[in-house]
């Protein structure tokens, strides 16, 4: 049997700090700089989906102000 690997989450603005950091620098200046995950296949996928990440950053924040 295989090993069971603990899979990672991130948040949306770790997702986007790193995606920005990789547009500056490069991917794998930025796989280095956070660590060995996020690796630059995953910075290559979080950049395909910057624009839905910063849309779910706005709606998080529209739905916490409507209940505060």
């Amino acid at each position: 049997m295989g090993s069971k690997e603990r899979r990672l989450s991130y948040s949306i603005a770790f997702k986007i700090e790193v995606v920005n950091y990789a547009e500056k620098r490069g991917n794998r200046t930025a796989e280095r700089r956070f660590g060995s995950p996020p690796t630059e296949k995953m910075i290559r996928e979080w950049k395909r989906q910057r624009k839905d990440l910063i849309k779910q950053i706005r709606v998080r924040k529209n739905f916490t102000f409507m209940c505060s």
